[in-house]
């Protein structure tokens, strides 16, 4: 059967978890989600030039106020809802849909990440200051367990197990565009059906409801891809100050960025990982030199503008060093990749 193995993010007590035995089982599969969640997006391009005068009460209303009512609103969706009421509350909403954007698609950017198997029982054998002294106690601390007389080693894979919110999954997935389709069929739904005298008045309304069905899709996305920034897309290790361009990784033909991550933050006790891996390379499989870390994946040309942690003064390229394991991998276990990702 193998290992369990879990994607885990510390920081938001969420995880994804692949009960297929060992890493080679789930390794090779797109991680489209994980992917996703890491990667900062951009307003869409048609929010972009210049802003008509309106003659409403709104545009007379100072920005500050405006602002306090989009701070209000948390979903992406109902952020939109108010941004597409007119030109000028796009104009000043566009921060705010920036905002609740990233909160949406991305929530995971800038979390501490691991991949870790249930082989690492020990708190000790994790990687080194990963967690605080607050959340070791914690697992230390509390019951992984419903029966009083069950004896659960108080590891962060149970604790992850029993405490964290698990992602990614058929039934997480679902809700997520659900806003959006609802939404698109009240606007649809809101219109009023007219007389059969005001024949252009119906031309006129039901192209209004288009635009706004139009931005709405625009602004929101499907759901699962909003825009991101053009240009060559980068993952980035924010703790380190390091990152790998997706355009190196050419050699593995299914590869991602997710890949990449996965090949950095895998942590296991265990030296059995379901694949061929030669053993010079393993060691770098299941010891991650970034397991822990936090990141996010944006475009090359973004990179500058981004906030690395304390100690990392620049940032260094460390794309031929993961393309080379993802290379071994591909060579030795072609078949898995394509057979996963196809």
């Amino acid at each position: 059967m193998g290992n369990w193995w879990q994607i885990i993010n510390i920081d938001k007590r969420e995880s994804s978890q692949h009960l297929w035995g060992q890493l080679g089982s789930w390794f090779f599969y797109p991680h489209e989600h994980l992917l996703s969640h890491i990667s900062i997006p951009c307003l869409p391009p048609c929010t972009s030039g210049a802003t008509a005068l309106q003659s409403g009460p709104l545009a007379h209303m100072p920005v500050e106020i405006l602002d306090l009512f989009f701070d209000e609103l948390r979903g992406l969706h109902e952020v939109i809802y108010l941004a597409i009421t007119c030109k000028h509350l796009l104009n000043v909403g566009k921060r705010h849909v920036l905002r609740a954007s990233r909160e949406y698609y991305a929530p995971w950017v800038g979390c501490r990440l691991i991949s870790l198997d249930d082989s690492t029982r020990s708190l000790d054998d994790l990687p080194p200051n990963m967690l605080t002294q607050g959340e070791v106690k914690e697992i230390e601390e509390t019951s992984l367990s419903d029966c009083e007389f069950e004896e659960v080693e108080r590891s962060l894979s149970n604790f992850s197990a029993r405490y964290c919110a698990r992602v990614f999954h058929r039934e997480w997935k679902q809700p997520r565009i659900n806003d959006a389709h609802n939404f698109v069929q009240r606007l649809y739904g809101w219109r009023t059906p007219p007389s059969p005298a005001e024949g252009n008045e119906e031309v006129s309304e039901d192209s209004a409801v288009e635009r706004d069905v139009d931005m709405f899709k625009t602004l929101y996305g499907d759901g699962r891809h909003p825009s991101y920034p053009a240009g060559v897309r980068v993952l980035c290790n924010l703790s380190k100050g390091e990152y790998v361009r997706a355009d190196g990784l050419t050699v593995p033909t299914y590869a991602n960025l997710a890949h990449a991550l996965l090949a950095r933050i895998c942590w296991t006790s265990h030296q059995d990982v379901g694949m061929v891996c030669a053993d010079d390379y393993r060691p770098q499989l299941t010891g991650g030199a970034w397991a822990g870390d936090r990141f996010c994946v944006t475009s090359l040309n973004s990179l500058a503008e981004l906030e690395m942690e304390a100690g990392a003064t620049e940032w260094k390229d460390m794309t031929s060093e993961v393309s080379d394991l993802l290379t071994h991998i591909w060579e030795n276990n072609s078949l898995r990749w394509v057979v996963f990702c196809k």
